[in-house]
Parts: structure tokens; sequence; C-alpha cells
């Protein structure tokens, strides 16, 4: 079913044009004359990938710091009751 070729994007091109039953003449080979917009939007969304990562991982430390300062304030507040 699946073939072997060297040429990675022509081969998922291929597959996605099978995949959604579109014709051969859906696959359109880009020009090599695109002025470097293609190096320019993979830096442009590694950028956001990297942006995203660090918002996620700063919400995930605030959410552990809140939920952490919750517990210690709970233990106080259950200790001054029970003592």
């Amino acid at each position: 079913m699946f073939s072997f070729n060297p040429d990675h994007g022509t081969t998922a091109q291929r597959l996605y044009c099978e995949l959604e039953q579109l014709p051969p003449s859906a696959i359109s080979n880009p020009s090599s004359f695109n002025f470097g917009l293609g190096f320019a939007w993979k830096l442009l969304l590694q950028a956001l990938v990297e942006e995203l990562v660090e918002e996620q991982q700063v919400e995930y430390l605030e959410r552990c710091l809140t939920a952490d300062a919750d517990a210690t304030n709970g233990l106080k507040r259950f200790l001054t009751l029970i003592a």
C-alpha cells in the first residue's frame, strides 16, 4: 500500500490527495522562487510555538503555586482549629 519515496513532501501530498479523494492534478509543485518565505514562515511558526510553550509553563507554575498556597493556608487553618 505504501511505497518508500525519498521525496517525502511528494509522498505526503499524494497520500493526502488519495485520502481526500482529490484528483492528481490537485498536487501542485510550489515555485522555487518564493523570496525565502518558506524559511521565514518556519521561523515564525517556531517562535510562536516556543512562546505558547513558555506561556503554558508559566500558567502551570502559577496554578501550582496557587494550589500550594491554598494547601498551606488550609493546613494552617486546620492546625488552628484543632489546637
